[in-house]
């Protein structure tokens, strides 16, 4: 170990001083030879000091230091849904998305915006949704890294009962980092987790492949691609008209989609 190792360096092993010179050497010969040992020593000293400064293992622990989502979440760009775990079937929302509003100390408030397919009023084939959230990091140096997530005004019914859910409130991070960041639970209890993996706007088309990979690796497959997948269909719904879109329920004509809270509508975001 280290220790035997400084011992070892700080041994007298340089015997240069009152010497004989049995072995006939010239005394030039001697001292350059002592002063080479001397400069041996000190080197070994420098490596065993570095060596010092950190531990020898990594804790296993240390993998919440790659799971901190601050730097991600605090984007001021759009982020997009690029994969997800499914039990081979697509999720119930489309074209999900979410966008930077502001900084509220301790979190960052983020607005997210989806589809869902419309089941209760014919002449339109979905809802818009949105939602605002106040996004706060909780990391420690013992435990996994979460988003606890407070949602702001009225919610849509189903995400209203989804949100009823404690895990869903705190959304375990399994990485992240300025590319992107995987939603998942690290060490799950039923073996792999179910992952989602979130990009900025910017990097759709030229995605990290370290983030693919551990989406591979360490979540529930199948893995969904779910933004290229529906990319087209997105685009089309985002394109309707208003009026070629959805017709207005009588119940919601008052909803207010600038409004910060959260609400259904059928008007899509342009």
């Amino acid at each position: 170990d280290s220790r035997s190792v400084v011992n070892a360096a700080q041994r007298p092993f340089c015997r240069c001083s009152a010497q004989p010179l049995s072995d006939h050497r010239s005394p030039k010969m001697a001292f350059l030879q002592c002063f080479k040992c001397f400069v041996l020593s000190g080197l070994v000293l420098a490596m065993i000091s570095a060596m010092k400064q950190g531990p020898m293992y990594s804790k296993q622990e240390d993998i919440y230091s790659f799971q901190d989502p601050t730097e991600m979440i605090s984007k001021q760009t759009s982020l997009v849904l690029y994969q997800i775990s499914t039990n081979g079937n697509r999720p119930p929302y489309l074209c999900m998305t979410s966008s930077f509003v502001t900084y509220e100390a301790p979190g960052y408030i983020r607005n997210v915006e989806y589809y869902t397919p419309n089941l209760r009023d014919t002449g339109r084939l979905v809802d818009y949704n949105n939602i605002t959230f106040k996004m706060t990091p909780n990391t420690t140096m013992n435990s996994q890294p979460f988003i606890h997530l407070e949602p702001r005004g009225d919610l849509p019914q189903a995400a209203s009962i989804w949100l009823q859910s404690q895990s869903a409130r705190d959304q375990s991070v399994l990485f992240s980092n300025s590319k992107c960041i995987i939603l998942g639970t690290y060490f799950h209890q039923r073996g792999r987790t179910f992952c989602l993996l979130w990009l900025p706007k910017e990097d759709v088309n030229q995605p990290p492949k370290y983030c693919e990979f551990m989406m591979l690796a360490l979540c529930a497959t199948p893995i969904y691609n779910v933004y290229h997948t529906e990319k087209q269909l997105c685009d089309f719904i985002r394109k309707q008209p208003y009026r070629n879109l959805a017709r207005m329920s009588q119940d919601r004509k008052n909803n207010d989609l600038s409004s910060a809270g959260g609400d259904a509508g059928t008007v899509p975001p342009r």
